[in-house]
């Protein structure tokens, strides 16, 4: 069965062009131009099913084949276009180390100071001055309103001052008597506290104007005497029976004194 040999034409230096085909045979057609030997071998290009590839050239001008020729265009496009898209294998992948969680710790409580002997003497004269003052408060309105319990007076006297002042309210509300206008306390200045006492004790003074004061009958009449002081001072002992365990509460008025002193700036 005869050869059938596949025919290419190849450029194999400046001007020359031989025709070659895969059964080995070659024929040169000659320089296009000046011809020489001793120049260094130069690169030719193969045309193969619309494909180009490069091989060196010998001295001789001889094509070295080496593997096959047929490689297409389209395929060499796809491969560069691979090439391009993908990264280089030496580079390792950038990887962004997530911080370690700092671990979480917790502060214990510290404990509450023990309140120091001038902290629970400050406490105690709070505690005692706002005792007055509400206890005040109370009196007048009992005074202002005859069906007011006067159970009331428990939460803020004790001893003879509750007896004293419990006989008072029921003497006028016996005789139809009742008071208008409150009671001011001009000044207040708590004189000490001591807790080392049982019960615990501190001092109140208080300077009071009722000058807006008076006592009325069911007529309306006054029955208050012209020469009455309208403003004083009076001293309250102040005392508690829970002062060992709170020295906030449990506060009392067991007692009043009235005070020779002259008289505070009412204004």
């Amino acid at each position: 069965m005869a050869r059938t040999c596949k025919t290419w034409k190849v450029e194999l230096a400046e001007g020359t062009v031989s025709n070659q085909n895969d059964c080995g045979e070659g024929k040169s057609m000659g320089y296009m131009g000046q011809h020489d030997s001793t120049r260094a071998p130069r690169r030719g290009v193969v045309c193969v099913s619309g494909g180009l590839t490069a091989f060196p050239l010998d001295g001789g001008g001889r094509m070295r084949f080496r593997g096959k020729l047929c490689v297409s265009v389209a395929a060499m496009l796809v491969l560069a276009a691979i090439s391009a898209c993908t990264s280089d294998p030496d580079e390792a992948p950038s990887t962004t180390a997530s911080p370690a969680p700092s671990a979480s710790t917790s502060t214990p409580p510290s404990a509450s100071p023990s309140p120091s002997p001038t902290s629970e003497s400050e406490a105690a004269a709070t505690s005692a001055e706002r005792l007055v003052r509400d206890y005040y408060g109370v009196l007048d309105e009992l005074g202002q309103d005859p069906s007011q319990p006067l159970t009331r007076l428990e939460e803020y006297a004790e001893s003879v001052e509750l007896t004293s002042q419990q006989r008072l309210y029921e003497s006028e509300r016996s005789d139809g008597l009742h008071q208008t206008g409150d009671t001011r306390i001009a000044d207040l200045v708590v004189q000490g506290a001591n807790l080392s006492a049982d019960p615990q004790t501190v001092e109140v003074d208080v300077c009071f104007d009722v000058a807006a004061v008076d006592i009325v009958d069911a007529n309306g009449a006054t029955v208050v005497t012209p020469d009455r002081p309208e403003v004083g001072w009076i001293r309250h002992t102040v005392v508690s029976r829970d002062g060992d365990s709170d020295p906030t509460s449990g506060w009392r008025v067991s007692s009043s004194q009235d005070l020779e002193e002259p008289p505070c700036d009412a204004t």
